[in-house]
């Protein structure tokens, strides 16, 4: 049987078991998708493990960073990103990948969002907010990014890029996305102050639920709301790529995505 799965911490809100465990069954594959809920000082043992006994796994927070130095090498956009969420396993060693960058593109390419000239605001400094801002300065669309963090500056941060709290915030954005976990099920905060979700569009990489608090607001201003769905199929037609060598067409893994938060929200 081939072993595959998701490692973070936590795990709970993922929907990956439900998706990859259905595909495996409709396509009558010997395989198995898990979750598991790795504390840090566990990583090493739980790479040990993988090394020796799956195909590969997925990684989400807060290990997207944490993990490259387990890997035995990773792809130019983890090092560029300095986050990896896909490892694949080969002969023994691992290899990371960043495929939440292609997600990330593919859900501007899906929804028409045009980035060029805009003003931009990121909630969130960490591996995913970091990818996001690595995919839209590749674009070369001359946007106005800027981020939105509790914690402060992160050293990757370039020194010409506003970094603002929730006290000195702007409030004239065209765009505003969600880099953090917050609205993910069950919790119901947003990323941003109220005063600043105007007539906008919103992206949320939050996939559970579709609709998040954050997108609702977007919505009820007038503004476009765009969820973490497509980052998620994007994200996953890699993973079958890389890891089980499947070229699954992007708008059938979207049904399954759709297909299990249906059941979940049922």
């Amino acid at each position: 049987m081939i072993i595959s799965g998701l490692i973070g911490r936590p795990v709970t809100h993922s929907i990956g078991q439900l998706v990859y465990n259905r595909i495996f069954k409709d396509l009558k594959m010997d395989a198995i998708y898990m979750s598991f809920d790795i504390i840090k000082e566990n990583l090493g043992i739980f790479c040990k493990y993988a090394a020796e006994n799956m195909a590969g796994f997925n990684v989400t927070a807060p290990y997207k960073n944490d993990i490259i130095k387990y890997t035995n090498s990773v792809d130019s956009i983890s090092l560029k990103t300095g986050s990896v969420n896909l490892v694949r396993v080969l002969d023994n060693r691992l290899y990371g990948y960043n495929s939440d960058y292609a997600g990330f593109i593919k859900t501007m390419d899906e929804n028409n969002i045009e980035l060029k000239n805009k003003r931009i605001l990121i909630s969130g400094t960490g591996g995913i907010a970091r990818t996001v801002f690595n995919a839209i300065k590749d674009k070369n669309v001359n946007a106005d990014v800027s981020f939105l963090s509790r914690s402060g500056r992160k050293p990757w941060i370039p020194e010409n890029i506003n970094v603002y709290n929730y006290n000195n915030v702007k409030d004239d954005y065209d765009i505003l996305i969600n880099c953090t976990p917050l609205g993910t099920y069950p919790d119901n905060s947003i990323a941003f102050p109220d005063n600043i979700i105007k007539k906008v569009t919103g992206i949320d990489v939050v996939y559970n639920p579709v609709r998040t608090r954050f997108l609702s607001i977007v919505e009820s201003n007038g503004g476009r709301a765009v969820n973490g769905v497509d980052l998620f199929t994007g994200q996953g037609v890699e993973t079958l790529k890389l890891i089980f060598n499947m070229d699954l067409d992007y708008n059938d893994f979207k049904l399954y995505v759709l297909k299990a938060l249906s059941d979940i929200n049922e």
